[in-house]
């Protein structure tokens, strides 16, 4: 039986797939780092999440500091604290600044329900219980086991998803 393309990681791919709009600051401007409208400095991965869940209206922030995460791809190439990214509905993790920024990545989400896609997250992003869930009401990164229920993220299964990521 031929394999479904997932819907919602198709449009996703479509809308940030490809290079996001930069602003350059302004000569004179004190900013030297390009600016992502209306999320801030592009430099962190941070502002790309926010950008991501600001435009499909969904979403929340993850991440880890890189002691709870040694060795990733993504903080890794960040060469920051840590690293940090959208998941939408529990399972998609969409991080567009590893793709458009970093250069590190040609995709922009993957599904924790497809084995394949689990195993690259794994590489990239490290345990998926070891990731901190960002309080928009706290304003900081809290561990899964303090945040609400639905905050909670479920390492991947076992099983294959019965739909196909939209890249390779």
């Amino acid at each position: 039986m031929p394999r479904k393309i997932d819907e919602f990681m198709k449009m996703v791919e479509d809308q940030f797939g490809k290079q996001i709009d930069l602003i350059e600051p302004e000569d004179g401007e004190d900013q030297e780092m390009e600016l992502i409208d209306g999320a801030g400095a592009a430099f962190y991965a941070i502002n790309h999440a926010r950008l991501v869940i600001g435009k499909l209206g969904e979403g929340s922030i993850y991440g880890y500091p890189d002691k709870a995460n040694p060795g990733t791809v993504a903080a890794d190439a960040a060469g920051g604290d840590g690293f940090d990214f959208a998941v939408m509905r529990g399972r998609y993790v969409v991080d567009t600044w590893s793709a458009q920024y970093g250069g590190i990545s040609e995709r922009v989400i993957y599904d924790l329900k497809n084995k394949k896609d689990a195993e690259i997250v794994k590489k990239m992003y490290g345990d998926v219980s070891k990731w901190e869930y960002f309080d928009n009401d706290q304003n900081k990164f809290i561990s899964q086991a303090e945040a609400p229920d639905q905050f909670r993220l479920k390492k991947p299964g076992l099983k294959a998803a019965e739909f196909d990521s939209p890249a390779p």
